[in-house]
């Protein structure tokens, strides 16, 4: 018998849709073909590969004002691309689940308060840094060959 799974992710979408993509095809055991009999969806491959060079040429755009029409980003993605997103993805930000669930952030405890980034530039940070542990570092880092981190 096959076990239903339900997998939960905060990764976001960062620098591809590889991301995402990989993690359907741990949903689908990697079935190129698992939304075809449901959806009418072909290779999830191909569906990808069109989505994501849709993004690539939509981040190299900028409309008017300096502004990218997220509405344009979709209909390039492809029909397929959307039918597979709504029937794989709920996504609910912070906000979203204050707004519409109140009594689901109460029962949880609340979400967790964000600490401020604290940023380091290498003219501030150094003076911290005594001096022979900076050097002792630079000559290790010198020494160092790729051949050592495999």
């Amino acid at each position: 018998m096959r076990t239903k799974v339900l997998m939960l992710s905060a990764t976001p979408v960062n620098t591809s849709l590889r991301d995402l993509r990989n993690q359907i095809y741990l949903m689908t055991e990697r079935r190129e073909d698992a939304f075809r009999a449901e959806l009418g969806v072909g290779g999830i491959q191909s569906v990808f590969a069109v989505a994501q060079e849709a993004s690539q040429r939509w981040e190299a755009s900028m409309g008017e004002g300096g502004q990218r029409d997220k509405a344009a980003l979709l209909e390039t993605m492809g029909s397929d691309f959307l039918a597979v997103l709504d029937a794989v993805t709920i996504a609910r930000s912070r906000q979203h689940i204050r707004d519409h669930y109140p009594a689901v952030e109460e029962q949880i405890g609340g979400f967790p308060q964000r600490a401020r980034p604290k940023n380091h530039s290498a003219g501030s940070g150094a003076a911290h840094v005594p001096r022979f542990r900076y050097e002792r570092m630079a000559r290790a880092a010198v020494r160092a060959t790729a051949g050592e981190y495999r």
